[in-house]
């Protein structure tokens, strides 16, 4: 038998100017939002099932100069009623999210540009260097079996 436990993200770092960082990393979480908008957010190697969007909301810049907020090493499974909107694309010349190997599974997953919306592809054409470098948009949801392995495998890991 697997216990599910839900962890959420941990203040790692307040400063007296309220600054706040955050480290939200190896979790199982089934839910419909990814609720951290404010300090600084620091999520990796999670596992997100059935969430209306990843990001949507969050500002790139977060509130600490020169770390913007990212997110890498997270499987996230988007609940098909709902947004499916990934992170957004910051204006010229802000910061940009530090974002990378994620597997994202849902129909019709999309970034914002300001009122234009745009795919994980079109966003990663614009500097393949940079600009979520390995991660992957797949439309078909695995099978609810695969995703239960998936909670399995990091919860004993």
């Amino acid at each position: 038998m697997v216990t599910l436990t839900f962890t959420f993200a941990i203040v790692y770092k307040q400063t007296p100017t309220t600054t706040r960082y955050y480290r939200n990393n190896h979790n199982f979480q089934i839910y419909g939002h990814q609720k951290f908008k404010v300090g600084n957010i620091e999520s990796f190697g999670n596992v997100f099932l059935w969430v209306s969007e990843y990001g949507g909301h969050w500002s790139a810049a977060g509130n600490i100069p020169g770390k913007p907020n990212a997110m890498y090493n997270n499987t996230v499974v988007f609940a098909p009623q709902e947004t499916q909107a990934y992170h957004s694309v910051s204006p010229s010349g802000q910061p940009q999210w530090t974002a990378y190997d994620n597997h994202l599974f849902g129909q019709n997953v999309t970034l914002s540009e300001g009122k234009k919306v745009i795919t994980l592809a079109e966003y990663q054409a614009m500097d393949p260097a940079h600009y979520d470098v390995g991660s992957t948009w797949t439309k078909e949801v695995p099978p609810p079996a695969t995703m239960v392995e998936w909670g399995r495998t990091l919860l004993l890991s």
